[in-house]
Order: C-alpha cells, then structure tokens, then sequence
C-alpha cells in the first residue's frame, strides 16, 4: 500500500497512524498477538495531521535536514515530495496558511527570519494548531508552544573551546565572525563562543583583530543581546559563503602582517568556515590557521581530513529529526509532551527539548562520522591515511558476456559525417562500444546531402543489416518511410522520435535542456561581464531545447542571488529572435557569430550547431577573453585542441543509449518506441570542468549537485 506525504516545504505527515509508528520506543507497549489472518491495514486518513516548513535549499545544512527526514519517512514507508520557502518569510506565511487549510494540527516550523515569523505562528494559533519552532526559535510572540533544537550555547562554547585549547602563550589574534542577525541561533552560538573566549581575551591570550565593538566590550564577561547585536552586526556573513568570504578577505586586506601569521577563527557554520578557511590560505602573511565549524556538512568534513578546516560540531540531524517527530506524535496523540529546558523568546520562555552536540576533529572524525553511520566512508577519500579503512568493494558475480557477433549494426550519418565530434560520432562510438563488448559487425555510411539519405537507407536493407542507426531531426521522415516499406527490419534514430511510435523504430531523445539548465547556472555563476550568450544550428527543437535549458538556468541563478545576467541569442518569451547559423557545417558561419556575441560582451558562449560551434571555439581561442560550452560530447576529450577554453560540456550520451538498443537486439528484446536521455539515467550529463575546475567553488559545486537532485526528484521541472 502507497502512502503519500506531502510535504508543502515541507513535509506533510500523514494521520495518527503515522505518529502512532513514530512515538517514542523507551517503553514497549502491550499488544495483542496478531492472528493467522491479518487484514490489509486501513488508508491513512485525508486530512493532514502535521506540516514541516523549512528555510531554504540553497543551504547544505538544509538539504541535510530534507535528507534526513526522506530516510526516516522513507524507512515508514511513505512517499515524500518536498518544497522549499527559499528564505521568503512571505512564502513561509503562505506555507503555513496552506497547511492550516489542510488541516493540520500541528506544525513544525524552521524560520528563516525568526521575528518574521511571528506572523506565521500567530496565525497558527488562531487556528488552534501547535507550532513547534524547529532548530531556530521563533521570536516576539507568545504563539510558539515548543522549540525542538540542539543546545546552540554549547556549540559557541564548542567552538571558542577548541581555539583556547590550540593556543599557547599570550598575543594570539582572533578573527570572529558571525551567523544573521536575523537568526536567534547567531546569538546563542555567539553568547557560547563569548563565554568561553571573553575570559581567554582578558587574559591577554587572544587579541581581537576585526571588531571595534567587541573590542570596546572585552572586558565584560556578559553581553545584553544589544551589545551581542553591535559585534554581530559588524562580523556577519548572513549565512552565506560569498559574504563571508568577502568579509574575511576585507579583513585581511586592513589587517598588518603583526594581525597575521597563526590566527584563531570563529567561523559560525561549515559553509562559511569553507569560504573563510579559503580566504585565510591564499594569505601569503598567514602562516597557519584554526578555524571552527558546525553542521558536519560532507564538504567540510572533507576539508578536516585534508587539513583545510580544523573542527566542525555536529548536530546530528537524525536526533533532532526524530525528536521533532515524536513531540508532533505526542501533540496528535494528546500525551505528555517531553521537555528538557526552556529558551527566553523575547516574550514567553518556550519549552524545549535539546540534543546533544559532538566536537568533531581529525582525531576523531572516523569515529565521530563514519563509524557512527552519519556519512558513509565512501563520500570521502583519505580516510586510510587518518587509520581507517577505505570502503571495500562488494564483489559482484560476472554475467556471462554476451555474444553478439552474428549481430550486423551499420549507421547513416547525417551531413556532419562521422568524425563530426558531434552527434554522429558519439553515436558511432556506441556502436564501436558495442563491437569491443559484444563483438557485433559494423558498418557506417556518410550522408553528403538531403538526397543520400533514402540512398544509404536502401543500401543497407540490401545488405540485410540487423539494425540501421539514423542520426538527427533531418532523416527522420527517410526513416520512417524505409521502416514503413520493410516492416522486418529493426531501426533506430537518434535525436528524434516519433508519435504515434513505430513498431520497428526505436526512437534516442534527449532532456538536453536538464544538464543544459546546470551550464546555465554555472555559466551565470562565472561570467565577468554578466553576459553569456548562445546560438543554434537551425531553429528546431533538438537545438532549441539546449537554449531553452541554458536561458533558465540563467534565470534560476539570478533569482536565487539577485543579479540580473543577461543572456544573448535567446530569449525565452521571443524565441522568434533566437540567433542561428542556419547551417550545421559552416565553421565560418560560427566564427561570425561567436564574435558578434563577444563583441556584445558575452565571456561563455554555448553553441548549439555541431560542428559550426568548432568555427565558435576557434574564435574564442584567438580572442581570448571568454569560454566555451560544448554540446552533444565532452569537447575537452573530442576536440583537445581548444581544452584551455573549455569550461564544460552538455552532454548527450547517445554512445549509452545507442548501446541499450543494440543490446536489445542482441538480446532479442527489441521494441518499437522511445528512449529518453535524463540526468536520472545518466542518457544527458554536464561534462566535468576539468582544466576550469578551479573557478568553480565548493559552494558552487554543492549548488549544481543540489539542482541535479532536485531535477531529477521533480523538484524543478523543464518543459
């Protein structure tokens, strides 16, 4: 039986008996023992019992938290779907107003503004739903009934704990930086770090290097959250890694040498301890640095292991998901509802339920993360060299090799050829593919013109070919004819498909616009100019579909940091004026074009016209000054001459899915109908960026991989 949560930003739980199966397990219940005949459980109830709003994904720590309460769900056996209020206290309001129309008697809450979200909690209220304010406390109202959280005091004090226990002698300078003023969590962790740090600062064993106001207030041992408020407001990131990489390096610029050599970070969370930690390093008057950190995110724990981070505290989520859980279920169930301390919101003190925090260091990462089953040993690499043992391989029996060496496969290019570095070839090396693997016959024939399309069509009928493979939009009506005429013989076309299906043609298209959008949102992400531009062979759908992918990754990138990148060639609501070389071997055709974009400003350029883009990377190359976004294969591997301009490629892995039908006609499970290429089957990709790769940060890369998941969860969706 399905059970489907929807989880409106949120995670919707379903009915009583679903609370019932997460309460707490202290003490085990008496039941009575089933009978032989057990009857098919009832369907949950319609009506919601509770909803779970949280922030933003635009924050690993948060996709954490969406991870985590999928595995738990998961493991109930419900279906998930999750979305996000994406750090809009407007949006978080409609969330919550959603929910109370469902509803719900209970809502769990992260705000991302904690005053803000007085507004959403008191309308909760009014509705009779309990609001359990999750992880951050709501502010300024009586309306939040409970806060599930970990004990934000003892992380600062983790934290400003480790750096006291990495200095020696006195006149160590400290660099402090800060969450959101917004986020009552940034003063609690910030009160902890002041409570173990201030009498350090007395002491004379730190100095502080970067803030005026915590330097004016040293010497008091207790901070009104006011003057926390002066220092916070002249250390903050925001939470985000870019602000705080352009704070620290702001300090490091007005710092002198004497402020420099081994320093003491307080960083406030992983990401921005990343972003810092890598500000520090590229100081050439840094000679060594502490820097703390929270969240355990995959990617700091990995710069622990290589040394780029000193700590991290980590909340483990698990506990914090499950309590959150079994205080909702107790809500629903009308049962006691378990607290363990209480938090001053500015109006009431909330009862609360903490859990505990954990000190994580190289010396006991392996312990701390791996071992305890946080993160899996496989998501890191140098794990060997701290003591403990790589991942081993499970040891997976060989099917036997199949034998397809009675199997004649030939392909029809179209007029790019075989060496097209394109398309044509990329197909052409899933047959080679299969000939190295299976052992089948080849056999290609090249099309000069239009004309030579029926020609090679008949040809290879003639020659009594097992499957004919035809490349591209253009052939395709010389396929479907020939397939028509000789009902016997099993086709296949590249990049195009056909409705209704045909019984003896398997069409290989492409959502090229997925791994497209992510090109979008990195190209937005590294322009100079705030221009990027693109242009196709000829305005049909097999190129527009790129464009379209590209604009609104783009569009995606400004709307998540607010820049306003333009996009040249294509205009999503006027494709009409989208820019085409009307050809697909013009080379001469894509070095005009590619300057006229240049000219217009455009730094990456993505032609999307086969081997008229090579005319485009030619022109870039002399120019010197912009990059490149191959289309179809991996320009780095298929055209090496202009690697030092590359910075990606949208990949359709047409050599993978020409293999899938090979293989079916080898297995003698052919079929008529359709393959589709998606980042879920790995049929489309976005290419690595190899010689690139150090433009693209670790935050950046996490943002690609987020939106690679969430397209292929259906969390995005490209028409």
């Amino acid at each position: 039986m399905s059970k489907k949560l929807l989880l409106i930003l949120t995670v919707l739980v379903i009915s009583s008996m679903f609370f019932a199966a997460c309460a707490p397990t202290t003490e085990e219940p008496e039941v009575e023992e089933p009978t032989e005949e057990v009857s098919e459980p009832e369907e949950p109830a319609e009506e919601l019992a509770v909803g779970i709003v949280l922030p933003t994904r635009d924050e690993p720590r948060w996709i954490q938290d969406q991870t985590r309460f999928q595995e738990k769900l998961t493991e109930l056996g419900y279906d998930v779907e999750i979305l996000f209020s994406q750090a809009d206290p407007s949006q978080e309001k409609a969330n919550v107003d959603t929910l109370i129309t469902k509803g719900v008697e209970v809502i769990i809450l992260c705000p991302h503004d904690s005053a803000a979200a007085a507004a959403s909690a008191e309308a909760a209220r009014e509705a009779g739903v309990t609001i359990i304010s999750y992880d951050r406390l709501i502010t300024d109202t009586d309306a939040v009934d409970y806060y599930v959280t970990f004990d934000s005091v003892a992380v600062g004090e983790a934290q400003a704990q480790y750096l006291v226990d990495q200095a020696e002698g006195e006149g160590n300078p400290l660099y402090l930086y800060a969450g959101a003023a917004t986020d009552n969590n940034a003063f609690l962790f910030f009160e902890g770090a002041w409570n173990v740090l201030q009498p350090k600062v007395a002491d004379g064993t730190f100095y502080i290097v970067n803030s005026s106001e915590a330097v004016a207030l040293q010497d008091k041992a207790e901070l009104t959250r006011d003057e926390m408020g002066q220092i916070i407001s002249q250390i903050t990131t925001n939470w985000d890694f870019d602000d705080a990489k352009s704070l620290a390096e702001a300090n490091l610029t007005t710092a002198p040498a004497e402020d420099k050599g081994e320093v003491f970070i307080l960083a406030p969370n992983d990401g921005t301890a990343r972003a810092i930690a890598d500000a520090f390093a590229a100081d050439t008057d840094v000679s060594n640095y502490f820097v703390t950190g929270q969240d355990a995110e995959i990617a700091s724990v990995q710069y622990i292991i290589d040394g780029k981070q000193s700590m991290t505290v980590l909340k483990d989520v698990r506990m914090l998901v499950d309590d959150a859980i079994e205080m909702a279920a107790s809500v629903v169930e009308g049962e006691d509802v378990e607290t363990t301390g209480e938090y001053d919101n500015g109006v009431i003190m909330v009862p609360a339920k903490q859990s505990e925090v954990i000190t994580v260091t190289q010396e006991n990462v392996v312990s701390a993360i791996v071992d305890s089953g946080y993160w899996p040993a496989s998501e890191f690499t140098g794990l060997d060299e701290l003591g403990a043992e790589e991942p081993e391989e499970e040891e997976v029996a060989e099917e036997p090799a199949l034998d397809g060496s009675d199997v004649y496969v030939c392909q029809i290019t179209d007029t790019g050829g075989i060496d097209d570095k394109s398309f044509n070839q990329t197909a052409w090396n899933g047959i080679l593919g299969a000939e190295e693997a299976w052992g089948i016959q080849t056999n290609y024939l090249e099309s000069q013109e239009v004309a030579d399309y029926e020609k090679n069509l008949n040809a290879f009928i003639d020659e009594e070919c097992d499957l004919i493979i035809t490349v591209g939009f253009l052939i395709g009506d010389a396929t479907a004819a020939a397939a028509a005429a000789n009902p016997d013989v099993n086709f296949s076309i590249v990049d195009y498909a056909y409705d209704p299906a045909i019984d003896n043609v398997v069409g290989q298209i492409f959502e090229t616009d997925e791994a497209a959008y992510l090109a979008g949102y990195a190209a937005a992400a590294l322009t100079q100019t705030g221009k990027v531009g693109t242009f196709g062979g000829l305005p049909i759908p097999t190129v527009t579909i790129f464009m379209d992918g590209f604009a609104k990754g783009v569009a995606k990138y400004n709307e998540v940091k607010g820049t306003e990148v333009e996009v040249l060639g294509w205009d999503l609501e006027d494709p009409d004026a989208g820019l085409f070389s009307m050809s697909f071997d013009d080379q001469q055709k894509g070095r005009e074009l590619a300057i006229s974009l240049m000219d217009e400003g455009a730094d990456i350029i993505m032609p999307v016209a086969g081997p008229v883009g090579l005319g485009a990377a030619a022109a870039i190359q002399e120019r010197g000054n912009a990059w490149v976004i191959g289309v179809d294969s991996d320009w780095f591997l298929t055209s090496p001459e202009y690697a030092d301009i590359i910075l990606t490629s949208v990949m359709k892995l047409m050599d993978s899915t020409t293999m899938m039908v090979i293989e079916d006609v080898i297995t003698d499970t052919f079929e008529g109908g359709v393959i589709v290429g998606t980042l879920a089957n790995e049929g489309v990709a976005l290419a690595p960026f190899h010689d690139a790769e150090d433009l693209v940060s670790d935050e950046l890369q996490a943002e690609l991989d987020q939106l690679k998941a969430d397209i292929i969860a259906g969390e995005i969706i490209l028409d």
